[in-house]
């Protein structure tokens, strides 16, 4: 599995208060709600078997499905399927385009502040793409959960 996959996976499962293992074959993410298990399969295709209510459940997604994916179960309050979206991946591109100039405002500022510094995680709401920074990637994810959502790395 790519470093940078693995990088930001363990970034959203942190994010989300989750512990994760690396094993040989695998990555393990848990918390007491959510236990999921990552295998890539192949460069552009991954295994997520994650925990319903008696039984796990089993999809195989693509690479750029995997954050949406795994943004969904380390959500999760409660034991629930989860949705595979048919919606383009979100972009930084369609962020700022459908957000307009508080997108690009927003985006600008973090710009100057990664140029001065580390700077603090900060949530840029939009009125349909939510831009998250945190921990030196952004999180965008669409807030009617159509676009499947996605990991930029800065």
């Amino acid at each position: 599995m790519e470093r940078l996959i693995k990088k930001n996976i363990r970034l959203l499962a942190e994010k989300h208060e989750h512990s994760i293992s690396y094993l040989p074959n695998s990555i393990e993410i848990n918390n007491e709600i959510n236990e999921i298990s990552i295998v890539q399969h192949t460069k552009e295709l991954f295994r997520i078997e994650f925990n319903l209510t008696k039984e796990k459940q089993a999809i195989y997604i693509s690479n750029l499905e995997i954050y949406d994916v795994v943004l969904q179960v380390v959500k999760r309050k409660n034991i629930h399927p989860i949705k595979i979206k048919t919606f383009p991946l979100l972009s930084i591109k369609q962020w700022l385009s459908d957000e307009g100039k508080s997108a690009q405002n927003d985006f600008n500022k973090l710009k100057t502040d990664l140029r001065k510094s580390n700077p603090a995680n900060r949530i840029m709401f939009g009125n349909r793409i939510e831009a998250e920074y945190y921990s030196g990637i952004i999180i965008l994810e669409d807030i009617m959960n159509e676009f499947v959502s996605n990991v930029v790395n800065l």
